[in-house]
């Protein structure tokens, strides 16, 4: 996975610690923990897109909620590729 950032006060901060660290940013060693905040951020909108996105068992049943559950995701998956 890839994490993009772009806007400016990340980028330069991203950086400034990118240039007092030597070289590139890496979730290993004695800094590894400083990341679980971030993984835990970044897992947790996943499981629930997830969550949204797949359909439920048993949702082939044709009934009202089931279509109105494939239509929230044929619009949101277009979405999520921007």
């Amino acid at each position: 996975m890839l994490l993009i950032l772009r806007d400016p006060t990340t980028v330069t901060l991203a950086k400034k610690v990118t240039e007092l660290s030597g070289g590139p940013i890496q979730g290993v060693g004695p800094v590894a923990g400083m990341f679980v905040p971030r993984w835990r951020s970044t897992n947790q909108p996943l499981l629930q897109i997830q969550r949204v996105l797949e359909p439920e068992p048993g949702e082939e049943d044709g009934s009202a909620a089931s279509n109105v559950a494939k239509v929230v995701r044929t619009v949101l998956v277009p979405r999520l590729r921007r």
